[in-house]
């Protein structure tokens, strides 16, 4: 705390470019954020962040050079610490720097299973994950057989999710929807509770 500085987030708010910002290290008081790698005419959603988390150049190294965009997920506190002190904080806290090696392993096992994701899945069920992993905490309809998903993304920001094109995602909507997978009710998202539970089963067995 002595070291940095509360800023506050709206939701969709610019709080990074990381490929130009190698001054800081961020950690995620509350709220949340969400991170875009830019490429050559398009875009991909590597992960979202929740409290507790750091982001930034937080490697002892050299900053790396990144084209990554961090933006805030939902009203959000978020802590600016120079690096250099960070590093001196990370140099005389073995508990900090636990921690940090910690979040970078489940980082890498949630990249790897990325990988995996878009190697071997369709855009159909990747899309259909994005909305099975907002059911946490959702909560259901008066007849208890759907998840009312608080969570509104556009289709241009679910494609840059899938990898895809805005126009793919709303095909795929639709499809979701004849499915009995999918249903918007009031411009709001609602997964089928037997459609989210045959999925998840479906997904521990391959």
């Amino acid at each position: 705390m002595p070291f940095a500085t509360p800023m506050e987030f709206s939701g969709k708010q610019l709080i990074s470019n990381l490929q130009e910002d190698f001054s800081s290290v961020y950690y995620i008081k509350s709220g949340g954020t969400y991170h875009v790698m830019t490429g050559e005419n398009t875009e991909k959603l590597l992960y979202q962040l929740q409290p507790g988390w750091f982001f930034g150049n937080i490697f002892p190294g050299d900053p790396r050079d990144e084209a990554i965009s961090v933006y805030a997920l939902d009203r959000s506190e978020i802590w600016r610490i120079p690096r250099k002190e960070y590093l001196q904080l990370l140099a005389s806290d073995p508990g900090l720097a636990s921690y940090i090696l910690k979040l970078l392993g489940v980082m890498h096992d949630y990249l790897t299973a990325e990988i995996g994701n878009l190697s071997f899945n369709s855009c159909k069920t990747r899309l259909m994950r994005i909305y099975c992993s907002q059911v946490e905490g959702a909560s259901l309809s008066e007849d208890g057989k759907w998840f009312c998903l608080d969570g509104k993304l556009t289709h241009n920001e679910l494609a840059a999710a899938v990898g895809s094109a805005r126009v793919t995602i709303s095909k795929l909507i639709n499809e979701l929807c004849d499915d009995g997978f999918l249903r918007i009710i009031n411009r709001r998202s609602q997964v089928s509770v037997d459609g989210y539970n045959d999925f998840m089963a479906q997904s521990a067995n391959t």
